[in-house]
């Protein structure tokens, strides 16, 4: 049975702990994604440029991180700019090419009843999807996630939820026994997955990469041109 490949995207970055995060995923020789929210960037823009010239790929996630269905069009607008504008500067101190301009929603929220004209934007901005190979979900293909402008995810591990009192039941041990119990982790699709940049779930960081790297996982680099 071959190994099973992944591609890793990180969402909420950075956090004061993001360039602990990096070193780990760069000690484990783990390429990401990384989707930075604008209104983080500012303080840490050296954090995001070590990142950077560690190879590693930033997105745009938004810059106060709304739900994009209850903001209107403008304002959806100005939320993509902003972070856009932002990255381009931070590429620019890092002396490095931009290698791609990557969205995703924060949410996954598409924009409800604007997601068009908000496809249009990010198509005029020049944004684009990654190529990620071997995504064979029939919900993917249905929803037409490969074919939005945006990157959306397959496998979402939900750390976020540990502690927080309407998720009791996700604790620290029940999302390491879904990961480990996971059929889509079984299945002979490629995941991107999804893990968060959070300060309160620093801690978990590094046990649940672990915890898919144990299970088989190979993470690999999608193809960028």
């Amino acid at each position: 049975m071959s190994q099973k490949r992944a591609y890793l995207t990180m969402d909420d970055a950075p956090s004061k702990d993001f360039r602990k995060k990096v070193d780990f995923l760069i000690n484990k020789k783990i390429p990401a994604i990384i989707f930075c929210e604008g209104r983080h960037i500012k303080g840490r823009e050296e954090e995001v440029i070590y990142a950077i010239k560690k190879g590693f790929v930033i997105g745009n996630h938004s810059y106060n991180h709304p739900s994009f269905s209850e903001i209107n069009v403008k304002e959806s607008l100005s939320e993509i700019k902003k972070t856009d504008e932002l990255i381009e500067e931070i590429y620019q101190k890092a002396k490095v090419k931009r290698p791609l301009k990557i969205f995703r929603f924060p949410y996954g929220n598409k924009g409800g009843k604007n997601k068009k004209q908000i496809q249009d934007y990010l198509k005029l901005l020049g944004y684009r999807q990654p190529i990620f190979k071997n995504i064979n979900y029939l919900w993917y293909k249905i929803l037409g996630r490969g074919k939005d402008l945006d990157v959306f995810w397959t496998f979402n591990i939900k750390e976020y939820q540990i502690g927080k009192e309407k998720y009791k039941e996700n604790t620290i041990q029940n999302i390491l026994n879904l990961i480990n119990k996971s059929k889509k982790l079984k299945s002979n699709s490629r995941e991107i997955i999804l893990i968060h940049d959070h300060d309160d779930t620093t801690k978990y960081f590094n046990l649940l990469i672990e915890t898919l790297l144990k299970k088989g996982i190979k993470f690999i680099k999608p193809k960028l041109t």
